[in-house]
């Protein structure tokens, strides 16, 4: 039986229930139909035996009416439907022996009853022979109507007698019916669990063990029974069984390798490296990031949340959340933390780690440790800032010196010696503007200087740098348009500071922008609680690659001539905008001019 197909063991199971369902199905039909056949012909001759003789008393009664009557026509057709039932009856005997025995008496009846009215109907009316004859009729009639009724009587029987057979033959019918189709249950029912034992037996063990593969059980395996399609499939789910299992193990192998890989790599950093998983866990960390933060990576029954320190921690949140990059590259942006009971400083760069889908998988963290550079570059500003202010003493003096020759106060000069004079003053006021931008941006950096931050009004701060640079803007031929800022609220700002900046971007423009050009101040309101101000020139612009690197200290954009520059000035903008938590950004497009942006806090909605 293992060896035939699970088609044909199906089939084979049902086909015992389909035989017997046909056998008891087809002797139902037969039975049925044998009683209906039967009943319908034992009715249906009783019945017209009946019918006859009830037809046949009728005419009789005609036939006596006929006889009161002296009416002869009406006697012959009485005698004609007589005649008529009396051959209906005559052909429909059926119950034997005594309906033949019954008919015989009626037929013999029926013919004394002719002979008497034949002679009846001979003598004349009136004529005293036909009162015996009429008596003689009476009596025929009743004979007549004596055989009819037991000719009825006998049908009636008859049919009574059908009737309980037929009842007798629908019980035993009903009976054997009963009992077929409760065999039929039955066996449908042995038939039914057999099957479905076979089918789902082997089903639900192969349920189980998938269950059982799922939750990591990879060694189940399910029994093969016999050689069908079952049997096959057991066959087949067993060696997917034992090929899922080579594949995880080749897969953990190499999860293994690429984790001993990533640690690895890592911990070859020096620098502070944490890699966390997307609920802010460590996932992997190197031995300096263990021994800065006393962090461990995750294992699976440690998965808590690290704490990062507060300076990092909004990088972390926006990287996890919204996917979002973070990279410092500047000293003051740097955290501090404490490392052997020393100050260390840190620039945090936090990158999205995302998957081909743009899934978030975590985040990747690396504290840059700048404390060496930020020393030097304090030392250099320290040093920028001293040299600066030895140097602007003896060149005060120098300078001092250069307007006295100029003015002839010690003698007069030859035309060369004024030249080389007006040259030599040019570079002192050059060198001179180059050590104050200096001193100024140490100051900033430093942040020795107070900003005395005070509600100022953006129309003030434009006229300002507009009288500053008028003169300027004048023997250049430039137009200044300072646009109607009336509406907007009061900037929280130090005015000298932000005049400061101001005046730069206005000098700026100043030196590129060609002969008949404009130059515009104006300021919008942003966000509801800012004020963006912004300086327009219609100057040939800035190349894109140039952009990047616009406010870096002595930057200076390639091609334009910054012989009077120091590539300091967008410098000490950006950090006078930043003291005054705004922002300095720009926009320009090749021979179509520059536009710089100043973002300031609105005094009204400083909550001050």
């Amino acid at each position: 039986m293992s060896k035939l197909s699970l088609r044909r063991r199906i089939i084979l199971t049902l086909l015992p229930l389909v035989v017997l369902l046909a056998i008891v199905g087809g002797s139902g039909v037969w039975l049925l139909r044998q009683l209906g056949q039967r009943s319908d012909d034992i009715l249906r001759e009783n019945f017209d035996s009946i019918r006859a003789m009830v037809a046949l008393d009728k005419a009789v009664d005609h036939t006596d009416r006929a006889v009161d009557a002296e009416s002869a026509e009406e006697h012959a057709a009485a005698r004609r439907e007589l005649e008529r039932e009396l051959r209906i009856e005559g052909n429909n005997l059926t119950i034997q022996p005594e309906e033949p025995r019954f008919f015989a008496k009626l037929e013999a009846a029926v013919k004394q009853y002719d002979t008497d009215a034949e002679h009846f109907w001979k003598l004349p009316s009136g004529d005293p022979a036909r009162v015996s004859l009429t008596v003689s009729l009476n009596t025929d009639r009743q004979a007549i109507k004596e055989a009819s009724s037991a000719i009825l009587k006998l049908n009636h029987d008859q049919m009574e007698k059908a009737n309980l057979q037929a009842q007798r033959t629908a019980r035993m019918s009903l009976i054997g019916f009963s009992i077929g189709l409760v065999a039929a249950g039955l066996l449908a029912s042995f038939l039914g669990f057999q099957l479905v034992r076979m089918i789902l037996q082997p089903i639900e063990e192969m349920t189980a063990a998938a269950e059982s593969i799922g939750s990591g059980q990879l060694h189940r395996t399910v029994p093969v029974h016999g050689t069908d399609e079952l049997g096959r499939l057991a066959v087949t789910f067993n060696a997917m069984s034992a090929q899922v299992r080579e594949f995880r193990h080749s897969n953990l192998r190499q999860l293994l390798r690429a984790r001993e890989t990533a640690q690895a790599a890592i911990d070859s950093f020096s620098d502070p490296v944490l890699v966390l998983d997307p609920e802010g866990c460590v996932e992997l960390a190197n031995p300096a990031a263990s021994s800065l933060f006393g962090v461990r990576p995750r294992t699976d029954t440690d998965a808590s949340v690290w704490s990062a320190p507060e300076g990092i921690r909004p990088a972390i949140d926006a990287a996890l959340r919204h996917q979002q990059t973070t990279v410092n590259d500047r000293f003051d942006q740097a955290i501090i933390l404490r490392v052997n009971n020393e100050d260390r400083y840190f620039l945090p760069e936090v990158r999205p780690i995302r998957n081909a889908a743009g899934d978030t998988l975590g985040a990747a963290v690396v504290l840059d440790d700048v404390t060496r550079f930020r020393l030097l570059d304090q030392l250099k500003g320290s040093l920028i800032a001293t040299a600066s202010h030895e140097l602007k003493t003896p060149l005060t003096s120098i300078r001092l010196a250069v307007h006295l020759l100029l003015e002839e106060t010690v003698g007069p000069l030859t035309p060369k010696q004024t030249e080389l004079l007006l040259d030599a003053r040019e570079n002192a006021e050059r060198l001179l503007s180059m050590i104050e931008q200096l001193l100024s941006l140490a100051r900033l950096e430093d942040r020795r200087d107070e900003f005395h931050l005070a509600p100022q009004s953006v129309g003030a701060l434009f006229q300002t740098a507009v009288d500053t640079a008028a003169d300027r803007a004048a023997d250049h031929h430039l137009e200044l348009v300072v646009e109607d800022v009336s509406d907007l609220p009061q900037v929280f700002a130090d005015a000298e500071r932000f005049s400061h900046a101001l005046d730069n971007l206005v000098t700026n423009a100043i030196n590129h922008t060609p002969a008949g050009g404009t130059i515009t101040l104006s300021g919008r309101v942003i966000d509801g609680n800012r004020v963006e101000l912004a300086v327009r020139d219609t100057g040939k612009g800035i190349p894109p690659e140039a952009m990047a690197h616009l406010f870096e200290r002595f930057y200076r954009v390639p091609g334009h001539d910054s012989s009077s520059g120091t590539g300091l000035g967008l410098a000490i903008v950006r950090e006078i905008l930043e003291a005054h938590g705004g922002t300095a950004t720009c926009e320009s497009q090749l021979n179509k001019g520059t536009t710089f942006l100043l973002t300031l806090p609105a005094w009204k909605e400083s909550g001050r």
